[in-house]
Order: C-alpha cells, then structure tokens, then sequence
C-alpha cells in the first residue's frame, strides 16, 4: 500500500512542525509533495495520486478540493488530519 502525504513541511507553524514529524517518522512507502510552487504542487500532487493507494492531507487547502472529485473517480481513499479540531 502506497500513501500520498499533502501537507505544508516548508514553514515553522504549528501545523507545518507536526508535518515534518509525520514525514520523518512514517515507516510506510510514502510519496509527498516537494515543490513550494502553487502550481507546481497541483501538478505534481496529480501525478503521484496516480501511483498511490490512500491520499492523506494535513489540511483542507485549495488543491485538494480540486482532487477530491479526481480521487472519487479513481476510487482512492482519502483522509483529512485537520490539526486543531
């Protein structure tokens, strides 16, 4: 099983520092976004859903709204960690 982790780990917010502790502690084979690019992640967040299994997003940002319809048709499974609720 192949999971995709979307999540910001470039900053040092609170949710951004609990992202980098799930991207450096995860044990599974795991893909995540690596580009700063706004439009760049929506491209490169396309191409790795391909190869994955389960989708798991820290946050509900904008591109991820526009996967969900996307990742219905793949019948892929998607989780949302929304940190704070």
């Amino acid at each position: 099983m192949r999971v995709l982790f979307i999540g910001g780990i470039e900053g040092n917010a609170g949710p951004q520092n609990v992202n980098k502790g799930i991207v450096g502690n995860i044990k599974l084979p795991f893909l995540y976004i690596h580009s700063n690019n706004k439009y760049m992640r929506y491209i490169e967040s396309h191409w790795k859903m391909l190869f994955c299994d389960v989708i798991v997003s820290s946050t509900a940002m904008k591109h991820v709204c526009v996967l969900c319809p996307v990742i219905k048709m793949l019948m892929k499974k998607i989780v949302l960690i929304i940190h704070g609720c």
